[in-house]
């Protein structure tokens, strides 16, 4: 007769309040998006009562109130230095209020229980190793660690506590599409006491989205039933090889909102994607410079600060050159929509529909053990060309990334894909981590 095998206990919950200086990077196939710094707040007693907020390097804020069924959106200067309050749609309170207590990019407890649930669905953490000792990769501390599973075998999970027990990193690998790695700087059993005070400043809350709320609306807009029309079915058309847009990135998955990124990008695919070149600006702080063919990402902030380079595949999955590159967003390869470059992860497209004057080609990207919703949006311009305008993609039970692309341009030059000044000494030489301060 056959042991069974004990059952893993559950790693240490999460506090119910907590605030931390997460460190996340994320990626996805054709893009790195290297460290996305915030300050967190969150307070969840359950979803449907939790709060939480979440300030960027350049004062971004998103404030979710779930009891209230509202966000807050506070833009910093350089973004109009306004607040915008929006009341959530039965979609996003559903998404963000309902099963999941909130963690940046992350996937944490509720009320003790490791999970994940996406359209009434709960599916919990299958911890296959627990209380491992082991060392952080991130400061050398000694940690505990837990590994497990989630989704159909689909994620791949990796926490780690100090020794005190508190949150130290949470990995999260996806296969098909975003898989992150958050440490957890600063973490303490508290929030300060007006961390979710809403300004004097918001307004009343908007109604909910529709189709004509602005680019920098913190949510996806919905379209209206009366703009929804059917359209051939089909592929969406090819990008350019080489293009620039300005582009707005909303990042959310169950229990959590990150608001919008605004990235100014560019991107020269012409020569495959094994030699691709991408240059990608968030907001006005921070770049990432990917180079396929040199087998690195230089990073660096605008004034040329923090200048740092990793390598591939040493310090950066090596699926960031296996297609084209669209940060957080789905393009093709050579004509292929495809998640690794073969047609065995392609996506196979089965729907299509007219939103205004707008083609939404709808299609799903599957794997033997699960699949991604993907949508891309195409509009017209006078002259009858067809210009590509958002990216959503969605996995059941994790993330859903909806990019909307504008200013686009098929004009881009070498000098966009030249590192900064800071990295001269190092280029050419055998790669090591270089930091210019």
């Amino acid at each position: 007769m056959q042991a069974i095998s004990p059952r893993v206990p559950d790693p240490p919950p999460f506090p119910r309040r907590w605030s931390a200086k997460p460190q996340t990077n994320l990626s996805t196939p054709g893009f790195d998006a290297g460290l996305v710094a915030t300050d967190f707040h969150g307070d969840c007693h359950s979803p449907a009562s939790q709060s939480s907020k979440t300030v960027y390097p350049d004062g971004y804020t998103v404030l979710t109130l779930c009891a209230e069924a509202t966000q807050f959106i506070l833009s910093p200067g350089s973004r109009g230095g306004k607040c915008e309050a929006w009341s959530m749609q039965a979609r996003e309170r559903e998404r963000l209020c309902r099963n999941a207590c909130a963690c940046p990019f992350c996937i944490r407890d509720t009320g003790g229980r490791w999970t994940t649930a996406e359209g009434g669905e709960i599916q919990d953490v299958t911890w296959e190793a627990g209380n491992v000792s082991g060392s952080s990769p991130i400061s050398g501390e000694p940690v505990r660690v837990w590994r497990g599973v989630l989704v159909g075998d689909s994620l791949g999970i990796e926490y780690s506590v100090s020794l005190s027990g508190a949150p130290h990193s949470l990995r999260v690998d996806s296969p098909l599409w975003v898989s992150t790695s958050t440490s957890f700087a600063g973490f303490s059993t508290s929030t300060p006491a007006d961390a979710f005070a809403v300004p004097s400043s918001c307004p009343p809350p908007h109604e909910p989205l529709t189709a004509n709320a602005p680019l920098d609306s913190p949510t996806p807009p919905a379209p209206t039933p009366d703009l929804l029309r059917p359209a051939r079915v089909g592929a969406p058309p090819s990008f350019p090889a080489a293009f620039a847009a300005h582009l707005v990135v909303n990042i959310s998955h169950p229990g959590y909102d990150g608001g919008n990124v605004l990235l100014d990008f560019a991107a020269d695919c012409s020569a495959g994607p094994r030699r691709q070149m991408s240059r990608t600006t968030f907001g006005n702080f921070h770049t990432q410079l990917m180079r396929c063919d040199e087998g690195r990402v230089y990073s660096f902030d605008l004034q040329g600060s923090n200048c740092a380079v990793r390598a591939i595949p040493a310090d950066v999955s090596p699926r960031v050159c296996e297609v084209c590159t669209l940060p957080f967003g789905l393009r093709d390869t050579a004509g292929l929509y495809t998640l690794d470059g073969s047609l065995w992860r392609g996506v196979r497209w089965t729907g299509a529909f007219f939103e205004g004057a707008s083609v939404v080609h709808s299609g799903v990207a599957t794997t033997r053990r699960h699949a991604l919703s993907v949508q891309a949006g195409w509009g017209a311009t006078a002259f009858g060309a067809r210009l590509p305008q958002s990216s959503l993609v969605e996995e059941a039970g994790w993330v859903r990334t909806h990019v909307r692309l504008s200013r686009f341009s098929a004009a881009v030059n070498a000098s966009d894909f030249e590192p900064p000044p800071c990295f001269r000494a190092s280029r050419g030489e055998p790669l090591v981590d270089v930091v210019r301060r």
